[in-house]
């Protein structure tokens, strides 16, 4: 078993092509999930809690 971890090699790892294209991946997802933290807040702030509590 340690035998096979010394062989396996880091070169097998899938690699991002640009520093560029990793850095708008983050931005991306940072972007979405600010979005999906953001929506209660805006559907209870526009009259929507009766909506959301009952979903």
């Amino acid at each position: 078993m340690i035998n096979d971890l010394k062989n396996n090699k880091k070169e097998n790892k899938p690699k991002w092509d640009s520093s560029f294209a990793f850095l708008l991946s983050v931005i991306g997802a940072a972007v979405g999930l600010g979005n999906i933290w953001r929506y209660p807040y805006i559907l209870y702030s526009n009259g929507g809690d009766h909506f959301y509590l009952f979903i």
